[in-house]
């Protein structure tokens, strides 16, 4: 053989290496593209799941804190029509003085007030005392509710 049959030879080996690794180039650019095309519906998909997913708290965030401004609201207006403190204390003070003055006037009309009148008369005074008291703590306690909520719905509300 001489010199330009062996440079031939070379050369056709090589364009058939050539056309070889061009049709591996091929395969290998062919699989990627399929890759890539998959991995961005993958990644479309998710996306769109991110977003359901979003819409759907976003939602349930949104009804969670209506119903919270409604209970807000409804203590609110019950609030309001709670007695006072010191409206209680002073009309409950005239009442108890009013009940001691007709005890011991009953006392006086059926002729005489015997100790355990005026006995039982001060335990009545005291119950209701009691009862006072009761409904002074429960007024408090309502109120200290109602600042709870408001303070818990500043934190949770942006």
């Amino acid at each position: 053989m001489n010199g330009n049959e062996e440079n031939y030879d070379n050369k056709q080996f090589h364009i058939k290496e050539f056309y070889q690794l061009q049709g591996e180039v091929k395969g290998i650019r062919e699989s990627m593209d399929l890759q890539f095309k998959n991995l961005k519906e993958f990644i479309h998909e998710s996306l769109e799941s991110i977003n359901r997913a979003t819409e759907k708290a976003l939602a349930s965030n949104d009804k969670r804190l209506d119903i919270m401004n409604e209970f807000r609201q409804s203590l609110k207006d019950q609030s309001g029509t709670f007695i006072t403190k010191d409206e209680y204390s002073g009309k409950h003070e005239l009442l108890k003085e009013e009940i001691k003055r007709l005890e011991l006037s009953k006392a006086e009309f059926d002729g005489k007030a015997s100790t355990e009148q005026v006995v039982a008369a001060n335990t009545r005074a005291d119950s209701a005392k009691k009862i006072g008291i009761w409904a002074i703590a429960a007024t408090i306690g309502l109120f200290l509710i109602h600042l709870l909520f408001d303070l818990f719905n500043k934190k949770s509300v942006p």
